[in-house]
């Protein structure tokens, strides 16, 4: 947990951006609002480098969506996983 605290000062300090939309636009993601059901919120699609995120969310819940979307793009965006793999 220590080093996403720290990795999140570091882009803090270095960017100075408090918009979340325009700071992982300058990271290289995208964020987008579609509607996503009722049970999911917020998805990373890394294939894509985009966060999606409902947009019927209070504007808070969606800034810390945004920002859960943003550390997945920052600390997994080049992991190889397949989690739609069907090994039976």
């Amino acid at each position: 947990m220590r080093h996403i605290i720290e990795k999140a000062n570091e882009v803090r300090e270095k960017y100075g951006i408090d918009d979340l939309e325009l700071l992982a636009s300058k990271l290289g993601a995208g964020v987008v609002e579609l509607p996503l059901g009722r049970i999911i919120e917020e998805v990373y699609i890394m294939d894509e480098e985009v966060i999606v995120v409902d947009p019927n969310l209070h504007p808070y819940k969606k800034r810390h969506l945004v920002a859960h979307g943003l550390a997945h793009h920052l600390f997994h965006r080049n992991a190889r996983v397949n989690y739609f793999l069907d090994e039976r």
